[in-house]
């Protein structure tokens, strides 16, 4: 994957494809029907709960337990939408075999309720502790 701004790009043998485009509600999505748009319907936290296709029909439906695990049910429709917790972008460390959320500044694993490196702040704030997020005490 190659991010440019909100457009993301596949590299496959040197060649940059587009993948997709973000806008405010969700993304455009290159398919092999041309490009389609999907809306995010987030909740207080701005976690992905609905994806919805342009005709109005749900694509993904998503729950979380309260540490951002997938709430996994059988009759929930899927979709290949990697934005989800926190509308964080969820990531495969193909080395460890787990899944990740990408925050930006750390990586987030909903498996196990932690972050995987220390804060990058920590020196900064060292009294607030080592894995903490966003000053929270």
């Amino acid at each position: 994957m190659c991010y440019l701004g909100s457009l993301v790009y596949r590299t496959q043998n040197g060649t940059f494809d587009l993948e997709s485009a973000s806008f405010g509600g969700g993304r455009l999505v290159v398919s092999s029907e041309g490009l389609e748009t999907r809306y995010f319907l987030t909740d207080h936290l701005g976690s992905v709960r609905q994806v919805v296709a342009a005709d109005g029909s749900v694509i993904e439906q998503n729950d979380y337990y309260p540490f951002g695990k997938e709430w996994a049910q059988p009759d929930m429709p899927t979709s290949d939408n990697r934005y989800i917790f926190f509308g964080k972008e969820k990531r495969h460390l193909r080395f460890q075999q787990i899944d990740y959320t990408d925050f930006g500044a750390r990586f987030y694993d909903a498996e196990g309720g932690h972050f995987l490196q220390q804060d990058p702040l920590l020196e900064k704030y060292f009294r607030i502790g080592q894995y903490n997020f966003a000053r929270e005490i």
